[in-house]
């Protein structure tokens, strides 16, 4: 059995109105292949449709991240078109969560991570997206 149908196991045989799911941010800034993080993902979405009402998706990708490189644009753009697939499988992607701001050192605690406020920006923005 693999680590990651080991780690879903424990969710199994329960009912969830809503699950969020968020994956991909760390796959991006590691320079992960796309194509492992849409596989991870869709198996991901695959196993919740059976447990729950509404899947969200909650994508990492901000507006000021396309004015990284043009490699990572380049990354960028693969990503966005995975995660804009998922709305062909029912999945509801709440999108624009650092509202332009992933750039702005005042909501990040380093180069990645959000702060207190930026924690309080994104959380607000995915309440606003439901």
């Amino acid at each position: 059995m693999s680590s990651f149908s080991k780690n879903l196991n424990r969710f199994e045989n329960k009912k969830y109105n809503y699950v969020f799911i968020e994956l991909g941010a760390n796959d991006f800034f590691l320079n992960i292949d796309v194509s492992t993080t849409e596989e991870n993902l869709k198996n991901i979405i695959n196993y919740f449709q059976q447990y729950s009402e509404k899947i969200f998706f909650i994508s990492f990708i901000d507006s000021t991240m396309y004015n990284i490189d043009d490699e990572r644009k380049n990354l960028l753009n693969s990503y966005k078109k995975v995660f804009d697939s998922l709305k062909s499988e029912g999945v509801i992607l709440i999108e624009n969560i650092w509202n332009g701001k992933f750039l702005d050192s005042e909501y990040k605690i380093d180069l990645y991570y959000p702060s207190e406020i930026g924690t309080k920006l994104i959380a607000e923005n995915i309440i606003n997206q439901l």
